[in-house]
This record gives structure tokens, C-alpha cells and sequence, in this order.
């Protein structure tokens, strides 16, 4: 079994756990081995036992890597302060909870490398999360389709669902003001790049073949879209990747 690790950072430091009572308010324990059910309750996995904590104040960044086994359960949303979630690398499986909603101020969502499963709740939408900035849940299993309004809506600037089994159209219905990196390689995705990928003026990354980390030489790309590439995407003044080498795609890409 792997011993994984937890840093839960906050804005502001208790200078120490102890018997500060601001932090039994906020519902964290000062020994975190008799606190092992309420993390358990979070995520699921008998190998919290084996984690590795660090806390500093209100939880507003949670970073736990290393774990064989677990789940993100509902009591998530109980963490309603947290700006960055982020369990890269372990062996998560299951759904996203739809309790997801109400980490309203949550700027980072990183859950790639894990076995994340089924459809991504709607709740995962700009919708709910108006703060999202970057959204990684590449290297998992989630299938359907792409949630709507979480492709250029607000101030997201990354998305990352490569490696996975999402399947439909690209949904994208906002102003992309801010998207630079778009990711979706490795899908199953169908239908026509939608031109309103023009308006995404600083868009960098559009698919993108990036192997996301894996060391087997596998370099496949799944998705099947058809129709012309949009001219209003071949002539974003950003555009350095654009990949879909296996897709019926036609177009001619700009002199100069």
C-alpha cells in the first residue's frame, strides 16, 4: 500500500493545531489520528490511515496524492472555502458528487490520473462554479457528454478532459473571453468543431495529442469529427496546437 499525502493550506495560520478553538468551529480536530472517520467520511479510503497532514488555518487548498483506493463522496461540499481541489494521481473511482455545487469559490479542480467514473454532474457547470479557472479531469473514465457552459464561460482558462470516454458534440455556448487551453484527445467525440471557437481570442491549445503523463508509446486519437475546420478558428492570433489527426476534417490552413 502507498502512503499518500494531505496539505490542507488557508489563508490565514493558527500557528499551530493545538487546542485552537477556531478550528474546532471550522470542524478539524487537533489530532488528525482520531480524526480519521471524518476524512474517511470525505473520501472514502481506508488508506487515510496511512496520509500525511498538514493544516494551516481554513481550509482553502486541499491537495492529497498517493492513494490506492477511495472515493469523492458527497461530504465534499461540506468544504465550502476550498479554492483548490486537487487529487492528482491516485486511485479514486466513482462519480463526482453533484454536492460539488457548492464549492463556490473553488478556482482549481485537478482530479486527472485517478478512475473517475460516469457522467460529469451538471452541477460542475459555470452555473454553480463562477470562480473555475482550471479544470483537469484527463486520465480517468468519464463517459457522455461534455457538461454545457463549463467550455469558455467565466474566467476558465484551461480544460483538460483528454483520456477519457466523453462522447457528443463540443459543447461551447459562452463569450471565451479567457480560455487558452482546450484539451480533448482521446474521446470519442462526434460532430463539427464549432466555429464559435473563433471568439476564443487567446485560445493556445485547441484537442491536443499531449500523452497527459502516460510511458506506454500510446499515442492514439479517438475522437471522429467531420466537416471543415472553421476559418475563424485557423485564424486565431494565439492558435499554437491544433490536433485531430484521425478526424475527417477539412480546410485550409491561412497563407502566412
Amino acid at each position: 500500500m502507498r502512503t499518500g499525502i494531505c496539505e490542507i493550506w488557508a489563508e490565514r495560520d493558527f500557528g499551530g493545531v493545538g487546542d485552537d478553538s477556531s478550528l474546532k468551529q471550522e470542524g478539524f480536530g487537533q489530532d488528525f489520528s482520531e480524526r480519521g472517520r471524518d476524512w474517511l467520511r470525505i473520501f472514502g479510503s481506508k488508506s487515510v490511515e496511512n496520509l500525511s497532514w498538514s493544516l494551516s488555518g481554513r481550509a482553502t487548498s486541499l491537495n492529497v496524492t498517493g492513494l490506492d483506493d477511495g472515493l469523492l463522496s458527497p461530504s465534499v461540499g461540506d468544504l465550502s472555502e476550498l479554492r483548490v481541489l486537487s487529487l492528482v494521481g491516485n486511485m479514486f473511482s466513482g462519480e463526482i458528487p453533484a454536492t460539488v455545487r457548492n464549492l463556490r469559490f473553488l478556482e482549481v479542480l485537478e482530479l486527472q490520473g485517478n478512475n473517475f467514473s460516469g457522467r460529469v454532474p451538471t452541477q460542475m457547470s459555470f452555473a454553480f462554479l463562477q470562480s473555475l479557472k482550471l479544470v483537469n479531469l484527463s486520465g480517468n473514465a468519464f463517459s457522455g457528454s461534455i457538461v454545457n457552459e463549463i467550455i469558455g464561460y467565466g474566467s476558465v482558462k484551461v480544460v483538460d478532459l483528454s483520456n477519457n470516454q466523453f462522447s457528443g458534440v463540443i459543447p461551447l455556448n459562452g463569450t471565451c473571453d479567457s480560455l487558452k487551453h482546450l484539451k480533448l484527445s482521446r474521446n470519442f467525440l462526434t460532430g463539427e468543431i464549432p466555429s464559435q471557437i473563433g471568439k476564443c481570442r487567446t485560445l493556445r491549445t485547441l484537442l491536443d495529442r499531449d500523452d497527459g503523463g502516460l510511458n506506454d508509446g500510446f499515442r492514439g486519437e479517438f475522437n471522429a469529427f467531420v466537416g471543415n475546420i472553421p476559418h475563424q478558428v485557423l485564424l486565431l492570433p494565439s492558435l499554437r496546437v491544433l490536433w485531430a489527426p484521425r478526424a475527417n476534417l477539412g480546410g485550409r490552413l491561412p497563407s502566412g
